[in-house]
């Protein structure tokens, strides 16, 4: 629908005082079944300290569109830091989308706004933001990890999950163990299959300590972290002390498992447990996400010891599964070690490289993962 030539319009940068007017906007919006990945997040609202730079689209004295931000350094070849801005929460009501205010919003944001990058999935989206001029650097890897198969085998849902057509035997064949009720003995096959591979392609982990908590850990540990670390990617979003407590340990949701070399932090990993509403497609299981992940590309015994203790957490916390995405192929090598089989991934990584010149196009060459652009909320 277009907004109308006898309606009164307005495009603006969302102001202090919009709660009144964004409030009703979120609500219909979270509440229309939408993506996610886009869906505008309650951090998106205005409030105590500084915002980031949001715009409205107005008709009549209601939003009927919203574009918000979050604002992120990205670190080029461990010292080139540039700040930025994913963008976030593009939404537009239904009844309007088939006119022009999806693409004014991302005008009135481009014109504001210097380097940015998105994530996104539907298509659609991913159209508009090339013709503002992003670039589609590819899409994160999608990698699964099963702790319990024989639950996962009797709940799943798979007429529920989109498949490709060369994929369509495996609902068939899940269908059939199920009718035939040996989801128990084949699940317990899995999971000696996994733990056998885990043995022989696991490699070994350092003998590291592994704490969980916010607790044990500080800012400036996780500095230390970042530091031993920046150096050694041509790109990333920064993931200092500031950058991680900031987008997981002020969030609820969020555990945290740290490796130690003695008194020295030297690895991380956030996972976030499942929240809300159970996924239909999942009958109840329960899934969580990894979504971060850092240690050193060359130190590989981090990372699988950082895993291993996830999997511990994960039989603690009764958990299903755990999905993680990223692009970095050191990240995807622990993982395919510790057992996450590859999935089809969805999540595209996109980025302004107009405003930055000479950064990596290849998305292997980044450290990103599900959790930047606060893209772990579905998967």
């Amino acid at each position: 629908m277009d907004p109308g030539t006898d309606a009164t319009t307005e495009l603006r940068p969302v102001r202090e005082e919009d709660h009144g007017l964004l409030r009703p906007f979120f609500e219909e919006a979270w509440g229309s079944g939408g993506d996610s990945t886009a869906t505008p997040s309650r951090d998106s609202l205005t409030g105590e300290g500084a915002s980031p730079p949001a715009w409205v689209f107005i008709r009549d004295g209601r939003a009927i569109g919203f574009l918000g931000t979050l604002p992120v350094t990205f670190v080029f070849e461990g010292e080139n830091a540039r700040q930025a801005h994913w963008l976030k929460g593009f939404w537009v009501l239904p009844e309007f989308r088939n006119g022009p205010v999806g693409f004014l919003l991302l005008k009135a944001a481009m014109k504001g706004l210097g380097l940015v990058g998105v994530s996104t999935v539907a298509l659609p989206a991913r159209r508009l933001f090339e013709s503002a001029g992003l670039m589609d650097l590819g899409v994160l890897f999608n990698r699964l990890r099963i702790l319990r198969p024989s639950r996962v085998l009797s709940r799943v849902r798979v007429d529920r999950i989109p498949l490709t057509a060369e994929r369509k035997w495996l609902r068939w064949s899940v269908f059939a163990l199920q009718r035939r009720g040996i989801q128990p003995m084949v699940g317990a096959g899995l999971r000696g299959v996994t733990r056998a591979w885990i043995a022989l392609r696991g490699g070994w982990s350092e003998t590291l300590e592994t704490r969980e908590g916010w607790d044990e850990v500080t800012s400036s540990d996780l500095d230390g972290v970042w530091n031993a670390v920046e150096g050694s990617l041509r790109a990333s979003a920064r993931r200092d002390g500031a950058a991680v407590l900031g987008n997981y340990g002020a969030r609820p949701g969020y555990r945290i498992m740290t490796a130690w070399d003695g008194r020295r932090c030297v690895g991380w990993a956030v996972l976030k447990e499942p929240a809300g509403p159970p996924d239909p497609r999942l009958d109840g299981l329960r899934v969580a996400c990894l979504s971060d992940l850092l240690f050193p590309p060359g130190r590989r015994g981090v990372g699988l010891a950082l895993l291993e203790a996830v999997d511990e957490l994960g039989f603690r916390i009764d958990l299903d599964a755990i999905v993680c995405s990223g692009s970095h192929p050191a990240l995807e090598d622990v993982l395919r070690r510790r057992g996450y089989a590859r999935i089809p991934g969805n999540v595209h990584m996109m980025l302004r490289t107009s405003e930055a010149p000479g950064a990596p196009t290849d998305l292997g060459d980044w450290w990103l993962t599900r959790g930047d652009a606060r893209s772990d909320g579905a998967f």
